[in-house]
């Protein structure tokens, strides 16, 4: 039930149709790492396994970083990875932000998406950075040691 309001009184009703927050799990992770590799590296961010309810649940999975760059014309890529029945899936990757100018740049970034595996296997988050223009200069995640979340939701009717 919802509590509604016509103008005067208020009213209890039933709710609408819409979605629900079936499950939700999150990981934090606060430590800067450094990379001057365009070789993907893991950001200690795995959640826990969430096991979909059918086949047809939608996840939203969101990613919150501070990224930063010590130099200029230097790329921070971040990516989110799916895992289930033994295999990865990238679902997004981005080069996320030109961190560029003479000094240190530091910014939060985001990265979010919509997820529909179509699986009912437990399904493993995580998400990976890397540099993606310079092999001098170094790219951090967890700058200057702020805590960094990985969230996952899962959705339903």
């Amino acid at each position: 039930e919802v509590l509604t309001h016509d103008g005067t009184d208020l009213a209890w009703a039933a709710a609408g149709g819409g979605g629900k927050l079936l499950a939700h799990v999150s990981s934090s992770y606060a430590t800067q790492q450094s990379s001057t590799s365009s070789t993907w590296a893991d950001m200690n961010l795995a959640t826990a396994a969430i096991t979909p309810a059918t086949s047809g649940s939608k996840f939203f999975v969101i990613l919150n970083t501070v990224g930063e760059a010590g130099g200029s014309n230097v790329r921070l890529g971040l990516r989110l990875i799916a895992r289930w029945s033994d295999s990865d899936s990238v679902i997004v990757s981005r080069d996320i932000a030109m961190l560029s100018g003479g000094g240190s740049l530091c910014e939060v970034k985001t990265v979010s998406v919509t997820h529909a595996p179509s699986t009912t296997a437990a399904i493993l988050w995580k998400a990976e950075f890397n540099n993606q223009l310079s092999s001098e200069t170094s790219v951090q995640v967890h700058a200057n040691n702020y805590t960094s979340t990985l969230s996952v939701f899962e959705l339903g009717e």
